[in-house]
């Protein structure tokens, strides 16, 4: 629908079911959201995928404030016997204490430049990677390639 990031993020973070609020095209987590959420200690960042070569993608756990809200756990269809036909099956469960929820580091280059900064900082220091403008791109240091926390 928007077909990038940056025209859905011109359009406003749309928050979804779990309450936070999300870029229309990627899914992201908003990089101001989850910086929020670090300072507080309701959130940390796991590992960052480095498929395309860089880290594009980090892993956020996220403290649940509704644990035992009931989602949809597992859903699709299953063999009935005694009927002899497929029969569609949902099954919910209570969602848990953490909220896994993903974040797209090419955000952090959509912010404005003082937003970036503290932002970034926040982040840095989460993920253990910097991120840095330069000329108006958006540049990382990891201590090594494919760098995990």
């Amino acid at each position: 629908m928007f077909g990038s990031c940056e025209n859905a993020v011109k359009e406003g973070f749309e928050i979804r079911d779990d309450g936070f609020k999300h870029c229309g095209y990627c899914g992201s987590i908003n990089p101001i959201e989850l910086a929020e959420l670090i300072e507080a200690g309701n959130a940390t960042i796991g590992g960052s995928d480095w498929k395309y070569g860089w880290p594009h993608k980090f892993y956020v756990d996220v403290v649940n404030s509704h644990p035992d809200k009931q989602v949809l756990k597992s859903h699709g269809n299953r063999w009935n016997t005694a009927l002899q036909k497929y029969e569609d099956f949902k099954e919910y469960g209570p969602e848990g204490p953490t909220l896994h929820i993903k974040f797209y580091s090419e955000h952090l280059g959509l912010l404005d430049d003082e937003t970036f900064n503290k932002v970034a900082s926040i982040i840095n220091n989460a993920c253990g990677i910097t991120w840095e403008k330069k000329e108006g791109k958006l540049c990382y240091r990891a201590p090594c390639l494919n760098y995990q926390k």
